[in-house]
């Protein structure tokens, strides 16, 4: 905790300003080799000027589009996600992606299975079970991808109740 100096309101560690007064606590450092806007002045998060001076973006995918990215292939793109980018809030989602999809895809796999055995079993009753069944798990998949889409790109994380928790500890990241 910092003292501001005007008003003596205790602000966080990490504060440039006071919360109270707004009396800048202590200068703002920028990080070195960061680029300013031409505009404002103010510094461009997540960008910095290379050895000769031009600007460029700091490596890897933005998070608005690795977040999404991690459900757009399944569990396949979140298990490359996963092991590719290490920001907490990815991994979460590369994790969520590989448990659901992972899941659903087995038990499409299974119940297709035991479908075409009963049909040449000529068990047509529990064929029709199995098929119902597999049907229902497709679309649940898909109405499931469409949704963890959407929220992950609008960086509001859906936090699916029983898989959530154990993509949070694959993680190591707590999502709200």
């Amino acid at each position: 905790m910092v003292t501001c100096s005007r008003c003596g309101a205790s602000v966080a560690g990490d504060a440039i300003y006071c919360i109270k007064c707004g009396n800048q606590l202590r200068p703002a450092v920028p990080p070195p080799g960061a680029a300013y806007c031409g505009r404002c002045g103010q510094v461009l998060p997540g960008a910095s000027l290379g050895i000769t001076g031009e600007y460029r973006e700091e490596p890897g995918i933005p998070l608005g589009y690795a977040n999404p990215l991690c459900y757009l292939f399944g569990f396949a793109s979140g298990l490359v996600m996963f092991f590719l980018d290490k920001r907490p809030l990815v991994r979460f989602h590369a994790a969520q992606s590989t448990i659901v999809f992972g899941v659903l895809v087995t038990a499409i796999i299974v119940s297709g299975r035991l479908a075409r055995n009963a049909f040449s079993d000529g068990q047509q009753t529990i064929y029709l079970l199995y098929f119902v069944a597999m049907t229902a798990l497709g679309l649940t998949a898909l109405a499931l991808w469409m949704i963890l889409i959407v929220k992950a790109f609008e960086r509001k994380p859906l936090r699916l109740p029983v898989v959530g928790r154990l993509a949070e500890l694959m993680a190591g990241a707590r999502v709200r």
